[in-house]
């Protein structure tokens, strides 16, 4: 037996027992090898979904209009629009018919308030001229009364002072006539002067009376002759100024609509849609265009309450492009929400059913080149709750 000849083993069997017994060994090794690469590539099942934040705006029109075209030229799909740059305008037609009949209305108002001046002007002379006819006719009358006193006041003086002289004339005369060195006659005559005398003053005395009543008369009128009290312009302007009131409103209304009728693009952007074009008839607040922001500024994601992760400001996340072997890029948590608000259907695992979570706003890393709407794979560094 040992001087036997060694029987070699035919190929054709080594080849079987390789790829029944080595070949599958070294497959498992390999593809524990690839498992082991990609999951170091790809650091295990993301937490989450984050979206980059999409800016799309409708620019409305604030006004009721036709539309014109702008001055850079009809408008173009995904063409760029800047901040503040003009990108519409609406028909200025209306406006300046409307201007024309302001114009005309304070041209009328004008000529209104003319001849209210002119008619106040006439009134307050025809009043001044009263008010002194009247002053001057109350001091000449005064005065009237005054001299009218007085001359009765004279005539009173003379008649007292004739009275007087008859009345001693006929006590002198009374002796004479008892010792018969006058006549009956020339008695009678003293006496009847003497009555007469009495009897003129008398009157004069009731004259006198009369007179000074009427000065007195005179002079009350004159003191209760008011001030001259001129017109009272502002109340008889007060339409004028109300009807100037309502034009200046009209104008500030008029103002305001001007600087609504130039459109401006409220942020930098493409157009990603046109809802009308130049010519068309718009109503207010109907959309003209809507633009979409070129970048987004952060990037959000939902934590459900089943994920056990509690949030801080400044944990560290990876965020990742959803695509085979993209690469991880480091950042870190900027905000979180103030409460639990529905997940985004295009956010959930399954679109059938509704998940909510806690929103939290990440930094975009600034080497990550994305696009507004861009969904991301990611994960957070930090657990909480065990």
């Amino acid at each position: 037996m040992n001087g036997a000849q060694y029987i070699p083993i035919p190929w054709k069997q080594r080849w079987r027992r390789f790829r029944f017994e080595i070949l599958p060994t070294f497959g498992l090794l390999a593809f524990g090898a690839v498992a082991v690469y990609l999951w170091s590539n790809s650091g295990g099942m993301p937490h989450t979904i984050g979206e980059v934040e999409a800016i799309r705006v409708e620019i409305t029109s604030p006004l009721e209009g036709i539309l014109v075209q702008p001055p850079s030229g009809p408008w173009a799909l995904f063409e760029r629009m800047e901040p503040s740059q003009v990108v519409a305008q609406l028909d200025d037609r209306p406006i300046r018919a409307q201007l024309a009949m302001l114009t005309e209305e304070l041209g009328r108002l004008r000529l209104e308030l003319d001849a209210a001046a002119e008619k106040i002007g006439v009134a307050e002379s025809d009043r001044v001229r009263t008010y002194l006819t009247e002053a001057v006719r109350l001091c000449i009358e005064l005065e009237q009364r005054r001299i009218a006193l007085l001359d009765r006041q004279v005539l009173v003086a003379i008649d007292r002072l004739e009275a007087e002289r008859t009345n001693t004339r006929c006590e002198c005369l009374k002796p004479l006539l008892a010792k018969k060195m006058i006549s009956e006659l020339e008695m009678n005559d003293a006496k009847m002067r003497r009555d007469e005398a009495a009897k003129r003053l008398a009157e004069n005395l009731k004259l006198f009376a009369e007179c000074e009543t009427q000065q007195k008369d005179a002079e009350s009128r004159q003191t209760k002759l008011p001030g001259f009290r001129a017109a009272d312009v502002p109340k008889e302007l007060a339409p004028i100024k109300a009807a100037t009131a309502v034009q200046q409103a009209k104008i500030r209304e008029l103002e305001v609509q001007i600087s609504r009728m130039t459109i401006r693009a409220p942020i930098g952007g493409l157009i990603c849609r046109v809802h009308h074009w130049p010519g068309e008839a718009i109503h207010a607040a109907e959309p003209i265009l809507t633009l979409a922001a070129e970048q987004g500024r952060y990037i959000v994601s939902y934590i459900r309450q089943e994920q056990r992760i509690e949030p801080k400001l400044g944990m560290a996340v990876d965020v990742r492009i959803r695509a085979p072997l993209s690469k991880h890029y480091a950042t870190v948590v900027e905000k979180i929400g103030p409460q639990v608000e529905a997940v985004p259907t295009h956010q959930c695992r399954d679109p059938k059913i509704p998940e909510w979570g806690l929103p939290v706003r990440i930094t975009v890393p600034p080497e990550l080149a994305i696009r507004p709407g861009q969904l991301l794979d990611v994960t957070f560094k930090s657990r909480g709750g065990g």
